[in-house]
């Protein structure tokens, strides 16, 4: 059986130097500042990208408090541990001799807090199998000026499964790393973070050496947009390739902040590339301990299979293109090439008031779509609201239309971890949904 790494923080009251977190929407982050995860409302320091000067990179020395390391078995609870107890495990667990070919959907090395292991093993059903489409309905392929991208292989329908992976690491999006400069030492706010990033780069290391040597190939042979900025060829491809993944709802486990989050890496799901008109989105399936991508519009056979790497949905085009800088690419979609797309959406950075009329609602909605936005909150939104003036009107018939596109669109975001969200929409028995129920 594998064994956990677990260590805690000897000391940790102040304010470290090193609080950190990702710069990508797919992966976010908080904390406490007497935990090892930051706090938000804090704010916490984003990590540079780009290439460093010579100067930024000679790192004066410093002092990190001590670390008390201990080894468990996999299957340790942890359920009265602390919250700054941090675990190096394997999930779902796996013995020594196990091999991949014997066990398909894999296994994936984690970083987490010891109370977020705590709720993994209490996930009803744990580890239940992959939750994978009849047919892969995609492959990777190299693409032209894109690197590696996925494209569909045939016609698929919103809401359909496309992608569905164990990820091959989750790590802390964040993370307080104690670290003290000499106090007659000038010390650059570059070379703090880089410090950081080598403390935390070191951990990453940790983790993927204890990888099965198919997934760490895997892994390895992800991209890495972070090569010149100190993050090192490990930690670069967790910042470069991350989805945002939270063990955590609704505060249930006591001493766990609930906006604290991690990063997941996958295989096929790392290679999806970005656009601002996107075709899917991501969730996490916490009893099978699987990411999952679900087509929010139908796509087309031939069709590149794309999602969003920033938070805001509705940017100007020169503030996505600020937001993708650390990708280091310049984003080419529909949205970013036309001049004029930035009066369209600009619109939609203030909800509508909740007077606005049918026909209103249903050419914003129509907008909408035509940006490929159905990811975006508006969409829901509006979908709701059609829904309600529909019902109020007496049309059942176009209830029923909407409340199944309001389905599949929750479906999308919450995959089946969020069942309570998604049984709100009741679609009645004689509606046929073309998508892989939860």
């Amino acid at each position: 059986m594998s064994s956990d790494i677990s260590w805690m923080k000897k000391g940790l009251k102040k304010r470290p130097v090193g609080e950190w977190f990702s710069e990508k929407h797919k992966s976010t982050s908080s904390s406490s500042s007497r935990s090892v995860v930051p706090k938000a409302s804090e704010n916490p320091t984003r990590l540079d990208y780009g290439k460093l000067s010579e100067e930024d990179r000679n790192i004066p020395k410093y002092k990190t408090k001590p670390v008390i390391f201990k080894e468990f078995d996999a299957t340790s609870n942890y359920e009265n541990a602390g919250s700054n107890m941090v675990v190096m495990t394997t999930q779902p667990s796996r013995g020594f001799d196990d091999a991949l070919k014997d066990n398909p959907d894999g296994w994936t090395e984690c970083l987490i807090l010891a109370p977020s292991k705590t709720q993994i093993l209490n996930t009803p059903g744990f580890p239940q199998p992959l939750r994978r489409p009849p047919t892969k309905p995609y492959e990777v392929r190299q693409l032209p000026g894109r690197g590696k991208g996925v494209i569909a292989l045939q016609d698929i329908n919103a809401g359909d499964l496309i992608i569905v992976e164990r990820p091959l690491v989750i790590s802390l999006s964040g993370l307080a790393i104690d670290i003290h400069f000499d106090p007659d030492v000038t010390v650059t706010e570059a070379q703090k973070k880089q410090a950081v990033m080598r403390e935390y780069a070191r951990m990453v290391e940790t983790l993927v050496s204890r990888m099965d040597p198919e997934l760490k190939a895997q892994f390895m042979d992800l991209a890495n947009s972070h090569e010149h900025d100190g993050s090192g060829p490990l930690f670069g491809r967790i910042r470069t390739n991350g989805f945002s993944v939270s063990f955590v709802k609704d505060n249930l486990n006591k001493g766990i902040d609930d906006r604290v989050r991690y990063s997941a890496v996958g295989n096929d799901i790392s290679r999806v590339n970005h656009s601002c008109c996107p075709n899917s989105g991501y969730s996490f399936h916490r009893a099978s301990f699987g990411m999952e991508l679900r087509a929010t519009r139908k796509i087309s056979k031939g069709e590149e299979v794309t999602c969003s790497y920033i938070a805001n949905d509705w940017a100007t085009t020169a503030e996505r293109q600020k937001a993708l800088e650390p990708y280091d690419f310049v984003c080419t979609c529909p949205a970013c090439s036309d001049p004029e797309n930035d009066s369209v959406r600009s619109f939609f950075q203030k909800q509508p008031s909740d007077a606005l009329p049918l026909d209103e609602t249903l050419k914003f909605i129509s907008t909408v779509e035509g940006q490929s936005m159905e990811i975006s909150s508006m969409y829901d939104w509006l979908l709701n609201h059609a829904i309600k003036m529909y019902a109020k009107d007496g049309d059942k018939e176009k209830e029923k239309e909407f409340k199944e596109k309001l389905f599949k669109n929750q479906l999308v975001k919450c995959g089946g971890e969020n069942a309570p969200l998604i049984k709100t929409v009741d679609l009645g028995n004689d509606v046929k949904l073309h998508f892989f129920a939860v």
